[in-house]
């Protein structure tokens, strides 16, 4: 069939073709309206089997409908497309449409693109994070096996400038699109609060601008927003002039296509931001942005996938203003104030820096088989932050798919094919080992989803595990049961249901398990042992210290790795005392770190369960000695992570002994001695040698040398008592040989003759080393006594009668010649009984 309308892009499309043949890759910036999500995949049919990539399944299936009915095909022949849960392909299939997510897929089970020509990244500039690694993985199967392949990249606003930096053997195509003048004004609405009220004035304003009574075009952030400011809106506008659509995803295909069809009524439209971009609605002239979307990012505490509101950057406010531009000429109102707009990003900031990258590394290790860096292994537009790398290469080594040289396990082969984080293909597999699978899939399809059921009040059930709980809802409602209360029936989000339900068929094909209506009741005890296998490191410890006596209820959690958090309302798990963590959330406006974090959802789990977990265990033994007979007793404990699980009194082989109090010495040394003071005059002798540059191999005992000697202490010994029938000194003595002992004393002895008498020479002290004695005992010395064969001058500490020092000096003939006339004086004056001479080095 002839194509009825043309493009601003036609008169280009000959000379994209032709280039395509010339260059690896084609880039085509082309402005909104100008018809590049159809009239290129449309151009490359006749050229070969071609990919076109879609950020969003609503995006792929609609843009694949619409070639193939302006083409005259039937969708699902020669255009087809392939989303989750859904899918229109056959033998005949030469264009796909598909989403990114399921080409990363593809690529798992087709590495070389075998079969494919050409692959189109469209809508590239939203740079989600399956964008990025479908952008780099392309790039490296040209440059390795297939360099036939064709690369082309479209968007209507996207940097194009790195984009060349990054494909520098490309060719750049700017096309302007079919865009009429669009006004924007600015209605912040600050007195309303909530988004319907915001969008209820809004269209009020709207429908009275005489100069744009077309279609109008409402983005907000989420199906519960659109519900709600549907029924404001029904009940505000005019039904028989006004019909209000909604437009989202989650939508059925009849009530999507409602939005396209022709409608004498005006079309009032809510949709997400899946109308940004990709095809056009006729009849569009007045465009209400929010200014916010859902945007795929990771919840901090299980890294698994989520939606979070943010605010869109200028290039999403630019395409979303530009759809009240593509027949006519339109208006945009933007319920934001300027400022704020002033003050968002150019461009959407690309998912790579900010994501969790489990599922990458899992896919690109995969790929590899090796321990290759994946910061440097693959060609990335914006290479992934090395923290967020980091902490996903150790996740997965806990979950047992990388080994500890991040090569990946044959455990990682079979989760890399499980469609959902590892976390939750980890709860998968050991269903299918404990032969448990359908629970299994069950919670973590529920897990996926956020639950069913998100409840602030935990009236409805207080059990052990919210998924058992959630998931026996759902297992109910399949199987014909009836609920316990109506309450708990309207409570249950349908959308969610859905998506679990055909979530949990999707996976029960693969791996064969029963549907839903033949699956038993979730038992809890079955289950935990499944759910800790993906969330070993989320475990949390009740502290029945911590209770708020304002809100008894309250249960406050300490965590397996640091911090704490308190149990939310949303749980409904009440009573026990260690609980898995499943999802978490930071509250805010909370300061204190150990009541911040909030946990949404929880399943309880036994210590026993927590020790048949061998990754997060640790085994300490606690030494004690009985201090009235010095007895060692020993205590066997076990840890998950900073939790002390289990306790028992052991009874320990000689060994064993050995080692305890070997480690007891190096923790508390110098127990059981009562100092050291012996080991460190050694070290201060070693000083001396090494001041005097002595060749000796005296070892210093301290680090390994330490370890050593303490080893030596406790070899044989099997008691605090045996230790301390020797002294520290005699199991130094014991390190060397008798000529070594006697070389050491030699060289620095332990006593020095003054005179008559014998004297300890101290090698400890601030004015080490020294020797002190009366100052009579100094009599008929002309200088001091050396060691160290003369090098070293010892300092002398002369006492006065009353044992207190009189002088302290190590030039013994200045003292005599100087200042000894006056100490002499004093000296005489106060103990006349004492000879004083007036020469003492001449005394005999």
């Amino acid at each position: 069939m002839p194509i009825q309308h043309p493009l601003p892009i036609d008169r280009f499309i000959q000379e994209i073709v032709s280039s395509i043949s010339k260059f690896p890759s084609i880039i085509v910036k082309a402005e909104p309206g100008a018809g590049k999500t159809t009239r290129i995949p449309m151009a490359l049919l006749e050229q070969g089997n071609t990919l076109v990539l879609e950020p969003r399944r609503l995006a792929a299936r609609l843009s694949a409908e619409h070639v193939a009915e302006q083409m005259g095909y039937r969708c699902g022949d020669e255009v087809g497309y392939q989303v989750r849960f859904d899918r229109k392909v056959n033998e005949k299939t030469k264009l796909r449409f598909m989403t990114e997510g399921l080409f990363l897929r593809l690529i798992e089970s087709n590495p070389s693109l075998d079969g494919f020509q050409y692959i189109v990244l469209d809508e590239f500039h939203e740079r989600h994070l399956d964008t990025d690694l479908s952008l780099a993985l392309i790039r490296q199967i040209q440059d390795s096996s297939r360099p036939d392949l064709k690369l082309i990249v479209m968007s209507a606003t996207v940097d194009s400038e790195a984009l060349e930096k990054y494909l520098p053997k490309s060719k750049l195509f700017e096309i302007p699109g079919k865009v009429f003048p669009v006004e924007t004004q600015y209605h912040d609405f600050p007195q309303l609060r909530k988004a319907e009220h915001k969008v209820k004035a809004a269209v009020d304003l709207m429908v009275k601008e005489k100069k744009y009574q077309g279609h109008i075009l409402v983005f907000l952030t989420g199906y519960y927003e659109i519900r709600q400011s549907q029924m404001e809106l029904e009940r505000y506008l005019d039904q028989s002039k006004f019909e209000v659509l909604a437009l989202s995803a989650d939508l059925p295909p009849a009530k999507q296509k409602l939005v396209f069809r022709d409608s004498k009524k005006r079309k009032v439209i809510l949709s997400t931001n899946v109308a940004e971009t990709s095809l056009t609605i006729k009849g569009i002239t007045g465009v209400i942005d929010l200014g916010q979307a859902k945007m795929s990012g990771f919840a901090p505490w299980s890294g698994l996938p989520i939606l979070q509101v943010k605010k869109i950057s200028q290039a999403s406010c630019i395409q979303r203003a530009g759809r009240a531009g593509r027949m006519q000429e339109g208006i945009c109102y933007r319920v934001f104030d300027q400022h704020d707009y002033n003050k968002r990003d150019k461009f959407t900031r690309n998912e790579i820096s900010s994501s969790d990258l489990s599922s990458l590394v899992l896919l690109i290790k995969t790929r590899s088989g090796t321990s290759e860096d994946i910061s440097t292994s693959l060609p990335w537009l914006s290479p992934p932050p090395e923290k967020n790398l980091q902490a996903s290469i150790e996740l997965l080594k806990l979950l047992g798919s990388l080994d500890s040289k991040e090569v990946i396990t044959d455990l990682g082969r079979k989760l890399s094919r499980v469609p959902l984080h590892p976390r939750l293909g980890s709860i998968i597999l050991k269903g299918l080992e404990n032969k448990h699978l359908e629970g299994a899939i069950l919670a973590a399809c529920l897990i996926s989803e956020d639950m069913v059921i998100n409840f602030k009040e935990h009236a409805f059930d207080t059990g052990p595990c919210d998924v058992c709980f959630q998931g026996n809802v759902i297992l109910k409602l399949e199987q014909g049961e009836e609920l316990d209360s109506h309450r708990l029936e309207r409570s249950i989000d349908r959308k969610k249901l859905s998506r679990i339900k055909k979530l949990y068929q999707s996976l029960a094909r693969q791996y064969k398990a029963k549907p839903l209506k033949d699956v038993e009741p979730l038992n809890h005890k079955e289950l935990a042992p499944l759910i800790l296998a993906g969330f070993l490191d989320r475990i949390a410890k009740f502290r029945p210290a911590a209770k708020n006596k304002r809100n008894p209820s309250e249960r406050s959690f300490h965590f397996c790795l640091g911090r704490g958090g308190i149990l939310s309302d949303y749980s409904s798990v009440r009573k026990a005392e260690f609980i898995i963590v499943l999802n978490a959330f930071e509250s805010p406006g909370k300061q204190n770190s150990a009541i911040k974090t909030q946990i949404r959802f929880a399943s309880s789990v036994s210590k026993e369960q927590l020790m048949a977990t061998k990754v997060m265990n640790r085994e300490e033994f606690e030494l004690s000695i009985d201090k009235k007979t010095d007895q060692v007793s020993a205590c066997k404990q076990i840890y998950y992570g900073q939790f002390l699980i289990h306790e028992s009194s052991e009874e320990q082989s000689p060994d064993q002994i050995e080692r305890l109090l070997s480690n007891k010495m190096k923790m508390d040394w110098p127990y059981p001695f009562e100092d050291d003071d012996c080991l460190k005059i050694y070290h201060s002798k070693l000083d001396i040698l090494d001041q005097h540059n002595y060749d000796h191999n005296f070892p210093r005992f301290e680090g390994e040398m330490l370890d050593l000697l303490i080893h030596h202490i406790c070899e044989g010994k099997t008691s605090i008592q045996s230790i301390r029938k020797k002294s520290l000194e005699s199991y130094l003595q014991e390190q060397f040989s008798y000529e070594e002992s006697a070389s050491l004393d030699l060289l620095c002895p332990s006593h020095i003759k003054l005179g008559k008498r014998e004297r300890k020479i101290h090698y400890l002290g601030e004015q080490a080393p020294f020797v002190s004695s009366a100052i009579q005992d100094f009599f008929g010395l002309a200088e001091g006594p050396k060691i160290c064969e003369n090098r070293q001058t010892l300092n002398l500490v002369m006492l006065a009668p009353n044992r207190r020092p009189a002088q302290i000096t190590k030039d013994l003939a200045g003292f005599w010649r100087g200042s000894y006339h006056e100490v002499r004086k004093e000296l005489a004056r106060r103990y006349p009984k004492h000879r004083w001479p007036e020469n003492p080095e001449l005394e005999t």
